[in-house]
């Protein structure tokens, strides 16, 4: 399916799975950055279908953007969705963000809707049921694509955000700012918002939190022992 919309052309599948990441991209504005820059440099970790990549490039046309989609079936939108539009200046990985190079074992949506949203590296109770199925991906290790600045870091990984967080802290000295979509993953000492929030802490990052109704909130008001499943955590030098 094909849809013009607000001056792109999106191919898509899953039409309530678009309406809502619509929504939240360009709606919402869930990734909104402000940069003295003319041409910045953005790496969009978990890209999807590439809504977050067209709205970059509406904010900033001259943006050069890394961006990581792991599932082969949601890249094949991805390049879609950059090729109908004639996008320039992206380079397009289809690969997981990963604390090693190789493979991983990945957690994707089947079924008649073709739901990628939940699509994670990380086993769960969504990834176990008979709406998904186990593939095998390949992994980078996103340090390995850090070595200047970067003007904003976007992360929707789908639990993953903590490891990935901890495999470049010696890189975050070069990243200015950070949106993170935190999903909490049972028994993780790793993918704790309190633990991503130290790490960025620690690193240099004032850090604020909004949730899904995107009302911020300062973080001492959220409780680590009963955090919410899903937070946009945005990080700032």
């Amino acid at each position: 399916m094909v849809l013009t919309l607000n001056g792109y052309l999106f191919h898509f599948s899953n039409p309530f799975e678009f309406i809502l990441t619509y929504w939240e991209v360009f709606k919402s504005q869930y990734y909104h950055f402000n940069t003295n820059e003319k041409s910045p440099v953005i790496i969009d970790g978990g890209s999807h279908i590439g809504l977050s990549i067209l709205y970059f490039k509406k904010l900033y046309p001259g943006s050069t953007i890394i961006a990581f989609e792991p599932n082969p079936k949601t890249f094949a939108v991805l390049k879609r969705n950059i090729e109908l539009n004639n996008i320039q200046g992206v380079t397009l990985i289809n690969a997981a963000l990963s604390k090693k190079n190789g493979q991983i074992k990945f957690y994707v949506g089947r079924g008649l809707l073709n739901w990628s949203w939940g699509d994670t590296g990380k086993r769960n109770k969504i990834a176990v049921t008979r709406f998904s199925e186990e593939i095998f991906v390949n992994s980078v290790q996103l340090s390995s694509y850090i070595k200047k600045k970067v003007d904003f870091l976007k992360l929707d990984i789908e639990g993953m955000e903590g490891e990935i967080l901890t495999e470049i802290k010696n890189k975050l000295k070069f990243v200015e700012k950070i949106v993170l979509e935190f999903h909490r993953v049972k028994n993780s000492d790793v993918n704790t918002s309190r633990r991503i929030i130290d790490l960025l802490k620690k690193s240099g990052f004032a850090v604020s939190i909004k949730q899904a109704n995107l009302l911020s909130i300062p973080f001492r008001k959220t409780s680590y022992d009963n955090e919410p499943f899903r937070l946009l955590i945005c990080a700032e030098k």
